[in-house]
């Protein structure tokens, strides 16, 4: 097998550094190997290859996986395959304007700059082998890798190591009820009555509402520019099979036994804290992971840290793909506050001035990774 250089393939249009760092390190990656999640790994190396060398154009990355990579794969993938390949990571590297026309990622761009213009579909297919291929059986596996956790719930306890003192901070006790507030002034308040937090600083202590005023601690005008720090909330979607069933029924339309749900299939593999926490450990592979918390019983939530707002939307657009909630790619779009409450009845019902009608669950912190903040 030729090597790229001998082919004389991408060498003038890409810079000899870029070239000779891109080829290094595509000699160190792992092959594709049949039988063990090869399309993964593909992908995996498609992604990790684009983000860390930008400067390679769509042909430029083909040519170097096949010249460089493609044959330590077992069996070799065809031109066609690795084309393929860079087709379906590319949720991984492109946001919505970072190309030209006329590449191979023309038809996820969209003029439009509403988060919902063009939204990722769960890919089932992906979703099932990341889990039947992944490294442990339980959530609980994780334990071993984890930061020794306080013994108590304390959010500060997390605030402080993850955000500097002067960091505009905005924490909510419902929905509707936030405050913006340096790090250092969250110190002394109980935080465990909170249940909410925008997980990037804010940039300054109110924005403006609706109506152009100033007095909102969040809103899109004052939030981070700039997210550096990413939420993967996995999303079960609604299991409607029993609806559908019961509207067949009612309309006199005939039973149909073993008719496939796409909800309810997704529903069953996503509802699992075991699998949530499968494709958490497999988004870990593109950008650091540095906390997982449970959000009262619900969902996961997994804080990841990457190297900007660029980088976090790819992110998390592949994270949706994989069943996380779209919503998290908002700047001021709140997340579960860590060893927070989350209340048991309605959270915008006042009881005796306080903001729940049950016994609160907390929202706990079961993995922490200070390292990789």
């Amino acid at each position: 097998m030729k090597t790229i250089q001998e082919n004389g393939l991408a060498v003038n249009r890409l810079g000899r550094s870029d070239r000779d760092r891109a080829i290094n390190y595509l000699r160190k990656c792992p092959p594709a190997i049949s039988g063990q999640s090869g399309r993964i790994q593909t992908i995996k190396v498609v992604g990790l290859l684009k983000g860390r060398f930008p400067g390679l154009s769509d042909s430029d990355l083909l040519d170097v996986l096949e010249y460089e990579w493609n044959a330590k794969c077992e069996p070799p993938w065809s031109r066609k395959g690795l084309r393929e390949k860079i087709e379906d990571a590319i949720p991984l590297y492109k946001s919505n304007s970072s190309e030209k026309s006329g590449s191979l990622i023309d038809k996820y761009n969209s003029p439009k700059k509403t988060v919902t213009a063009n939204k990722p579909k769960a890919n089932k297919g992906l979703i099932k082998e990341i889990i039947n291929k992944a490294p442990f059986k339980y959530l609980g596996d994780l334990d071993a890798f984890s930061d020794p956790l306080p013994n108590y719930p304390d959010p500060y306890y997390f605030l402080k190591k993850i955000y500097k003192r002067d960091d505009l901070v905005c924490v909510g006790m419902a929905k509707n009820i936030y405050a913006t507030k340096p790090l250092s002034a969250w110190q002394n308040i109980s935080l465990t009555q909170y249940q909410y937090i925008v997980p990037n600083p804010m940039e300054k202590l109110v924005g403006l509402t609706k109506s152009g005023k100033k007095g909102r601690p969040r809103t899109a005008d004052n939030a981070a520019k700039d997210m550096r720090i990413c939420v993967v909330e996995i999303d079960p979607p609604p299991d409607d099979s029993k609806q559908k069933k019961d509207q067949a029924k009612k309309e006199g339309e005939p039973k149909k036994e073993g008719e496939p749900n796409e909800a309810s299939e997704l529903n069953q593999l996503l509802s699992s804290f075991d699998n949530q926490g499968k494709i958490i450990h497999h988004l870990s592979n593109f950008a650091r992971l540095f906390m997982i918390l449970e959000s009262g019983g619900k969902s996961l939530h997994a804080w990841f840290k990457t190297t900007g707002n660029n980088a976090t939307q790819r992110f998390l657009k592949y994270a949706v793909t994989l069943g996380a909630d779209q919503s998290m790619m908002l700047a001021c779009q709140s997340a579960r506050l860590p060893d927070g409450n989350r209340p048991a009845g309605d959270p915008e019902k006042f009881v005796n001035g306080i903001h729940w009608t049950g016994m609160p669950r907390v929202q706990r912190v079961i993995y922490f990774k200070e390292e990789n903040i």
